[in-house]
């Protein structure tokens, strides 16, 4: 799998899923593509779809939800796990029929940051996995939040240095078991 050239993955993070839009997605348009094709109109649509389809990518890592469209004007957004506050999924009947639909990522108080995966195939599993993601991604932070704290503790001389590092040897477990 290609990662692609504006997601830089960071320590310890792993990809956990990677898509593209459905074709089932642009089933309309190739239907009506197909039809037209003796007129060459038809040709244009499969090359729209075509197009639609090989230029977006999706993906959710360990640490964030990536989405990237567009061929020639490029469209890329990622949002934080820990900052996303809810997923949901869109299907129509067709959707429905055919497993595939819209899921949308949202953070809090904040438009821009949110993320829509369109026409992806078996929207509820991608669902799951950016809740999963999102749950241990707010642990992880939660935990980060617990070094400071540990750091600033030892730093006044509240703790020992034997306390200091049974607590940080916990909290890496922790971290890496998330």
């Amino acid at each position: 799998m290609k990662i692609p050239a504006g997601l830089v993955l960071e320590e310890n993070e792993r990809i956990l899923w990677h898509g593209r839009m459905s074709w089932k997605a642009n089933l309309p348009l190739l239907i009506i593509g197909i039809a037209l094709i003796p007129v060459f109109v038809g040709f244009i649509l499969l090359l729209l779809a075509y197009l639609s389809i090989i230029s977006t990518e999706y993906f959710i890592t360990t640490h964030r939800v990536y989405t990237k469209y567009g061929l020639i004007a490029r469209n890329a957004r990622d949002v934080r796990t820990e900052w996303i506050a809810s997923a949901t999924v869109v299907q129509g009947i067709l959707g429905r029929l055919l497993n595939y639909g819209d899921l949308t990522i949202v953070t809090p108080g904040e438009n821009l940051g949110s993320v829509k995966m369109r026409g992806i195939h078996d929207p509820m599993t991608v669902k799951a996995i950016v809740e999963d993601a999102m749950k241990k991604g707010k642990k992880i932070a939660e935990l980060k939040k617990t070094t400071e704290e540990l750091n600033r503790e030892k730093l006044l001389g509240r703790i020992t240095q034997e306390e200091y590092e049974r607590a940080m040897e916990e909290i890496s477990r922790a971290i890496r078991n998330t």
